[in-house]
């Protein structure tokens, strides 16, 4: 690894540390985000990027059909990352994900770094695999007052029943402690109104997972949501967070 002195090595290791755990959360990002992430304009970083390459710390690589950009782990990042993040699942990609993954995840990055500067921390969707969620949000953030928000990010519209399915699967894990409320959020204000209006609903149906893995299987009782209207549990917000 390259070699710097005083103060300027000083800060260069940690940008490293960041860039790591930064990837080591979210595997893919890009530029763009890794610089924000690290409070950077990553236009000005050419040299700092080079050398994380040259170092085998991030592999950059071209998304096949589009002019995106994306970096990862490298080989002795993967080594930095079981140093840095000892609590987080990490294993090397054999394959890179579909573009609308990419996309959703880029999502969330950019929201979470919008966030920074009022949490506390955030939990990225890989540190909380050790959770027994009834579902697993895009991220939970904690705010400087305490509070623990999970953020959904909801860049397509799911099914009716499946947005059914997982606002009843919020409220179980907010009576079981483990985040206060649940922030939605949409690029599209359209689907921004279709969320909302479901919420709305007198009564929720209930759903459950098909043990076949097919259609959820909706149960014959449903949720009243009046106690979850007056406290305030869900917001539904548009945020223009990442396009190509």
């Amino acid at each position: 690894m390259s070699f710097f002195t005083g103060n300027k090595r000083g800060r260069r290791v940690e940008k490293i540390e960041k860039v790591v755990r930064w990837l080591a959360e979210f595997d893919y990002s890009t530029g763009e985000l890794i610089g924000r992430s690290i409070g950077v304009d990553y236009r000005g970083q050419s040299a700092f990027f080079k050398t994380l390459i040259d170092d085998g710390i991030v592999v950059k690589d071209y998304i096949p059909g589009t002019r995106l950009t994306v970096y990862s782990l490298g080989s002795d990042g993967y080594g930095l990352a079981s140093m840095y993040c000892p609590e987080l699942d990490i294993k090397e990609k054999k394959k890179k994900p579909s573009l609308i993954t990419l996309v959703h995840a880029f999502c969330i990055q950019s929201l979470v770094i919008d966030l920074l500067p009022d949490i506390d921390s955030f939990k990225g969707e890989k540190a909380l695999q050790t959770l027994k969620l009834a579902r697993r949000p895009d991220a939970i953030v904690t705010k400087k007052d305490g509070k623990r928000i999970a953020l959904e990010v909801e860049i397509n519209r799911k099914s009716t029943d499946k947005i059914y399915f997982n606002y009843v699967n919020n409220i179980r894990d907010i009576k079981s402690s483990l985040y206060d409320s649940v922030a939605y959020y949409f690029n599209d204000d359209a689907v921004c109104r279709i969320y909302t209006a479901i919420y709305e609903t007198p009564r929720w149906p209930i759903f459950k997972k098909n043990p076949t893995g097919g259609r959820l299987i909706k149960m014959e009782n449903s949720f009243d949501p009046q106690a979850v209207f007056e406290g305030d549990f869900f917001s539904f917000t548009v945020k223009d967070m990442y396009r190509l």
